[in-house]
């Protein structure tokens, strides 16, 4: 069994984003105002914290703005929202690990496996940022149906089925 791991789990959960209170267009200066008298986007997150820029690029999850997890003032137009709601999103599941030393060949980054735990693999070395020892991961990833499946699964469960689906391809 493949025994010397640290593990992150990722479940999709709310992480932290940043919360936007002005935005404008991507590309126009938005209109200054009593508020904002330089009309740049301002940005303030959980912690209280500001920050302002002159344009803003937003990359969240679809959950996230479907949520509501992000508040926009003014808010979004009609058409962006509709967009929002018409896209429908599945589960997804991945699972993170990394190992003290590499157990796969050197040329292979990604695995598909229809019948496995997890359908995707995807294996990566690199030096490590602590110290001079290598950091070897592997990633698993699951969506749609097959990873919903898994949603009442504990973090340990998840962690076995990974494991033992390596062990099975690596053994």
């Amino acid at each position: 069994m493949l025994s010397s791991f640290s593990l992150k789990f990722q479940f999709y959960a709310k992480p932290y984003y940043a919360l936007i209170f002005y935005t404008g267009v991507a590309g126009q200066k938005r209109e200054q105002d009593k508020l904002n008298p330089a009309g740049k986007v301002c940005l303030k997150n959980q912690r209280g914290e500001t920050f302002t820029a002159k344009y803003v690029i937003i990359t969240v999850p679809l959950t996230i703005l479907k949520d509501g997890d992000i508040s926009f003032t003014p808010a979004l137009p009609t058409s962006k929202k509709k967009a929002i709601d018409g896209i429908e999103m599945r589960g997804a599941l991945k699972i993170v690990c990394r190992f003290t030393s590499q157990f796969w060949p050197d040329d292979l980054k990604l695995i598909y496996n229809v019948r496995g735990f997890v359908s995707q693999i995807w294996m990566y070395s690199r030096d490590s940022t602590d110290n001079h020892e290598k950091c070897h991961l592997v990633a698993g990833f699951e969506t749609a149906a097959p990873a919903e499946e898994k949603i009442y699964l504990s973090g340990e469960e998840v962690l076995r089925g990974f494991i033992t689906q390596l062990d099975e391809i690596f053994r």
